[in-house]
């Protein structure tokens, strides 16, 4: 580089600058030609040249994606040298800064979170928090290098961010981190314990996605590490992880290797589920709206037709056999005689017991088949498994509504309830078999074009890649 233009770089002199180009309008042309080098923008950056950096991002945007002979971006210098002012400026003006990535693999957030730096990592989530995600070329997350570097206050930093995300699949992105192994074949939760740091254990166990079982390239849990450990007293971890339901690795089951489950005989039932996922996938999202609506409807005509039955329901109670009886007359002539009437009690119905059975029996099947549908259709998630659960009470709404407005005798109410219940239970239980079944059959092949169930794929990939030893207890 010019030595000229080096002095105005670390200057921050803007009319120096110009004057060299107006002397070479190619003096920055010959050093953006080199892949490799320190450009104006470094040396700026490092001085805190804030103006400077600037104006020369305007003239040669190229220049703050270029990485030095050290593997640094501008911007990772300007971090090093803690230019905070000067950063936040930088990632205003050129957001794409963010995801830049320098040596190894490492992000801004990875370079804040190393050497401590709150304000800037707080800074950098700001603009894109989903930058948490990435890993480095050693497969180690912003968490790993925090921890490893020792710096606390950014790890809780971190974990507090997590714990408070709220955008789409922000669990996913919890239990992902969480549990991630890196290059050495390590999660968090492993190096804490090697490190022993109690504080790191206490806030992990306050994530919802953390698992205590995970295993390390070794085979070993974070309670095998602690076990061996004799150079200090770690007897307070050992305890926060047992009350959590940490378990050593030879109290685990081991898990099935992704290319046993490959190689296994695929069983009868696994491929009525994949015969029907891969039906599934065919469906356009339109279509599957257009069956929803349908079967929404369906299940409105089932409920309206048991609720207001052929007939109508009786007004009166007429129980023979009991002291609170009376007779109803009716003047079918000049002159009134009693009429016969069957048994029954005011609510419920006036057809016939076995014409009622048909009824049940036509409209049961009715109401239960597009309910059921609306399960299948639904995603996976927290939202969906509230509307399972409504949709559970509405069919337990119409089994009881079924049960109480039922002919006389009484004693076939008892077998209303008992049908309607196990009914329920196999309509929560397929619903939970499927979401698992789900989220095995298409563990390898995520790219199905059925982007509500993906994740379930991935998360079970993941197991496999990690050889997650899981607890027979958990």
């Amino acid at each position: 580089m010019d030595w000229d233009l080096k002095d105005a770089s670390e200057q921050g002199s803007v009319n120096d600058l110009y004057w060299l180009i107006k002397k070479d309008p190619k003096v920055l042309d010959k050093i953006d030609d080199i892949p490799f080098v320190e450009t104006p923008l470094h040396i700026a950056a490092a001085e805190g040249k804030t103006e400077f950096a600037l104006e020369m991002m305007r003239l040669k945007p190229s220049f703050a994606m270029k990485l030095d002979p050290n593997g640094l971006t501008p911007l990772l210098v300007a971090m090093d040298k803690e230019q905070t002012r000067l950063v936040c400026e930088l990632l205003r003006v050129h957001k794409d800064l963010v995801c830049a990535q320098g040596k190894g693999g490492m992000n801004p957030l990875h370079y804040a979170a190393h050497i401590g730096n709150l304000p800037m990592m707080a800074e950098v989530l700001k603009f894109c928090p989903k930058i948490i995600g990435d890993v480095t070329s050693k497969r180690e997350t912003v968490l790993h290098i925090a921890l490893k570097s020792g710096k606390l206050e950014a790890f809780q930093l971190l974990v507090g961010w997590l714990r408070r995300a709220w955008f789409r699949d922000a669990y996913i992105w919890e239990n992902s981190m969480l549990n991630t192994l890196d290059l050495d074949g390590n999660a968090v939760l492993h190096i804490a314990a090697t490190k022993n740091v109690p504080q790191v254990v206490r806030w992990l166990l306050d994530c919802s996605g953390f698992r205590v079982n995970v295993r390390n390239s070794e085979g070993l849990t974070a309670l095998d590490i602690l076990q061996k450990q004799t150079q200090w007293n770690n007897q307070e971890m050992r305890n926060m992880l047992c009350r959590a339901g940490a378990k050593n690795s030879a109290s685990l089951r081991v898990s099935e290797s992704f290319e046993a489950y490959l190689i296994s005989p695929i069983p009868t039932n696994e491929r009525v589920f994949v015969r029907f996922f891969r039906q599934r996938t065919m469906l356009s999202n339109d279509f599957r709206n257009i069956v929803l609506v349908v079967a929404i409807l369906l299940v409105t005509v089932a409920y309206q037709a048991i609720s207001s039955p052929p007939g109508g329901f009786w007004q009166d109670n007429c129980i023979p056999e009991t002291n609170n009886q009376f007779n109803i007359t009716a003047a079918t002539s000049p002159s009134s005689h009693e009429v016969s009437q069957p048994p029954h009690r005011a609510g419920t119905v006036i057809m016939g017991r076995y014409f009622f059975h048909l009824l049940f029996v036509l409209n049961t099947a009715t109401f239960y088949t597009p309910l059921l549908l609306i399960i299948i259709l639904l995603p996976p998630g927290f939202t969906s498994f509230l509307l399972i659960i409504s949709l559970a009470l509405l069919f337990l709404s119409y089994g009881a509504s079924i049960a109480i407005t039922a002919p006389l005798p009484s004693h076939y109410w008892f077998v209303y309830i008992l049908v309607f219940s196990l009914t329920l239970a196999f309509h929560i239980g397929f619903s939970a078999v499927f979401t698992w079944k789900h989220g095995r059959v298409f563990s390898t092949f995520l790219d199905v074009g059925d982007s509500h169930w993906s994740w379930l794929g991935s998360q079970k990939v993941n197991r496999f890649l990690s050889q997650e030893e899981v607890s027979n207890v958990e």
